[in-house]
């Protein structure tokens, strides 16, 4: 069996919600291990940004330590989508990001905006990202995008039968190309020929898990 599964087949028994529908909302809450949480003694906004906030606690451990946690609070949770073709090809994009100051390979993706669902959020982002529809629809996951920094939680579902619908709208502040790659240019990029994003990883490995071919 392929990286992306050769031999795709659009019907195979991974969906659990069809093109325009919906798989009934939020995932849920998961509860972390057993054990005695810090008080919060106080809290405090350091930067208040359009884009970005950063808080501090002070939290009081109860051992009687305390410590000071820099932190971003959730604002919009996020999406990412596993998009493949009728060819089994996976749809990418293509940007660039200023921290890394290079061209990077990422999954479709985005922020769910306010009144919207992370599964509309994600057909939103595949149409205006890659100017595709898909004919089936799975979440795959929903994971802590960076548990030490912030509560920001990230969807992750898989589109299959994508096809073209509409070209991809010009944005002069985000430039966005999409990529269509086989498996062996896939292969190559995991084989480490160039960095990829952490969602691409994280999105792929989600997959194979659903299909339980994670080996």
């Amino acid at each position: 069996m392929g990286i992306l599964g050769r031999g795709f087949n659009p019907h195979e028994e991974v969906s659990d919600v069809e093109a325009g529908g919906r798989s009934g909302g939020e995932a849920p809450q998961a509860r972390g291990g057993e054990g005695v949480r810090p008080v919060v003694e106080s809290r405090r906004t350091l930067l208040a940004h359009p884009r970005m906030r950063v808080d501090e606690a002070l939290l009081r451990f109860p051992s009687g330590a305390t410590q000071r946690y820099v932190y971003r609070p959730r604002g919009k949770d996020v999406v990412s989508v596993v998009a493949l073709t009728e060819r089994g090809t996976l749809l990418l994009v293509r940007q660039y990001r200023f921290p890394v100051d290079d061209w990077t390979i990422e999954l479709p993706a985005g922020s769910v905006e306010p009144g919207e669902t992370p599964e509309e959020a994600a057909e939103r982002e595949l149409l205006e990202e890659t100017g595709h529809r898909a004919s089936h629809w799975a979440r795959l996951g929903t994971v802590w995008q960076s548990p030490a920094a912030s509560d920001l939680r990230h969807h992750y579902f898989l589109a299959r039968g994508c096809r073209p619908h509409a070209p991809v709208k010009a944005d002069e502040l985000e430039a966005v190309e999409c990529v269509e790659w086989t498996e062996e240019e896939l292969r190559r990029a995991l084989a480490g020929e160039r960095p990829l994003s952490m969602q691409v990883h994280a999105g792929l490995a989600l997959y194979w898990l659903r299909l339980g071919r994670l080996r």
